[in-house]
C-alpha cells in the first residue's frame, strides 16, 4: 500500500470522490450476498469495486444494492462477473 488509509469497499464515497475517476454500475440486485461475492471476485482480479446501498439493505431491508467499478475497468469487470455467474450456474 502507499501509506494512505484505505476506505472500506462498501463506502458510498467511492463513487463521489475517487480522485476524479468516473465509475460505472456493473450490477444491480436485491441480493446483497451476491453483490459482495462479485466484489470479492473483482478485487481478486485486481479491479477495485464498491457495493452501494449496503447500509439500507442491511439495516432497513429496503431497496437493492449496486456494484460499481472505474470506467477503465468496466469491460474486464463484466467479463469477471460473467465468468463467476457461469461457474455458479454449473
Amino acid at each position: 500500500m502507499n501509506g494512505r488509509a484505505r476506505r472500506p469497499a462498501t463506502d458510498a464515497g467511492f463513487v463521489r470522490q475517487r480522485e476524479g475517476k468516473h465509475v460505472k454500475e456493473v450490477l444491480r440486485t436485491q441480493n446483497l450476498g451476491h453483490a459482495l461475492l462479485l466484489r470479492v471476485a473483482l478485487e481478486a482480479a485486481g479491479i477495485e469495486a464498491v457495493v452501494q446501498g449496503y447500509m439500507a439493505a442491511t439495516h432497513m431491508g429496503a431497496g437493492g444494492v449496486s456494484l460499481h467499478v472505474h470506467d477503465a475497468d468496466l469491460a474486464r469487470a463484466l467479463e469477471v462477473v460473467s465468468e463467476v455467474e457461469t461457474e455458479a450456474d454449473n
